[in-house]
């Protein structure tokens, strides 16, 4: 099924991986609430090669990005809430990249009051297939023990539910936070 997913399903829509997961998050929550707008704050990696003079090569660690994105679809099928997701997701400008220095280096009082009453309540982050860097062949191999909470526990969340999918072993896995 994840090998299905992966080349199969991403290939018949036209779309990448992370979209079709998206567009499935987006039915779920639709379904659940009801609602036909979703919004969802998304999560990335910030190593997209976005300007070419910018070379990252000699640096080690991620350049987190989180952004919101509302999504919608007016069709009830799911190839409409695919080709919609699919559409609004690579509408966002260089990733979402500009977000965050939009919002934490503008101070503006009318911006930051506007973007906490539309705070999204899910963080979304498909961290993408681990079997790639890290495999059998290699010396090193992922843990089989917890990392442990990511957060502490008196540590104000940004959002309610955090849910992070990768694929390791061959499977597509997500764990939710709550």
């Amino acid at each position: 099924e994840t090998q299905a997913l992966l080349q199969r399903s991403a290939n018949a829509y036209r779309t990448t991986v992370n979209e079709l997961l998206l567009a499935g998050v987006y039915l779920g929550i639709r379904e659940w609430t009801g609602s036909t707008g979703v919004r969802v704050a998304l999560e990335g990696h910030g190593r997209e090669t976005l300007f070419e003079r910018l070379d990252t090569t000699q640096t080690v660690g991620w350049f987190t990005t989180v952004y919101p994105l509302t999504l919608h679809s007016r069709g009830g099928h799911v190839s409409d809430a695919i080709k919609a997701v699919k559409e609004q997701y690579r509408a966002l400008p260089d990733n979402g990249i500009g977000f965050g220095v939009l919002r934490h280096l503008a101070h503006d009082a009318e911006l930051l009051a506007r973007d906490a009453a539309n705070a999204p309540q899910l963080v979304f982050n498909y961290l993408g297939q681990f079997d790639q860097s890290v495999n059998a062949a290699t010396a090193f191999q992922a843990a089989g023990e917890s990392t442990g909470q990511s957060h502490g526990a008196d540590q104000p969340r940004g959002c309610n539910l955090v849910l992070n999918g990768k694929v390791a072993g061959g499977e597509l896995t997500f764990a939710l936070d709550y």
